[in-house]
Formats: C-alpha cells, sequence, structure tokens
C-alpha cells in the first residue's frame, strides 16, 4: 500500500487454504518499507514478536500517514515517523 511516499508491504509466512470470507489467511513475518522505485528503506521483522493478545499479524491497514497492524485479538499502530523518517 501506499503511505506517503513510501511503499509498505507485509511479506513471508505460509499461506494456508481459502476460508470462507474469500480471503487467503497467512501470518507475515516481516513488514518492509520500500521507496516507490522499489529500493527497501527498512525491514521489521514479525515472526517471533510478541504482541498483547500473544497472536500473530494477520493484516494491515494504512489510514493517511499511519499504518495499523491487525493481529488475532488487536490492534497494533506504526508510528508515522518509522514509515516516514520524518
Amino acid at each position: 500500500m501506499l503511505v506517503g511516499a513510501r511503499l509498505v508491504t507485509l511479506v513471508g509466512g505460509a499461506h494456508r487454504i481459502r476460508g470462507p470470507s474469500g480471503t487467503i489467511p497467512f501470518s507475515p513475518t516481516e513488514l518492509n518499507i520500500l521507496e516507490q522505485d522499489g529500493t527497501r528503506v527498512r525491514a521489521v521483522p514479525l515472526d517471533g514478536r510478541l504482541f498483547e493478545d500473544g497472536g500473530s499479524v494477520e493484516w494491515a491497514q494504512a489510514a493517511g500517514e499511519t499504518v495499523y497492524l491487525g493481529h488475532t485479538f488487536g490492534l497494533t499502530r506504526i508510528a508515522p515517523e518509522a514509515i516516514t523518517d520524518a
């Protein structure tokens, strides 16, 4: 997804069989922040990272300059400065 002038992606993890909702659930292992030309600015490992609910990251969504990571029973906000270096 495009966040400001950067691209943010979730990558890695095993893809499982399509669920009844039509989505393909997976547990990504890394959050990548890239320049628009594809140059990686940083990679944030998610594998093994403990979240409050004990679950793993399942999705990401951008709202303006902020990225939210949804996990099993919670939500984590990524500070905009982590994406834009501002």
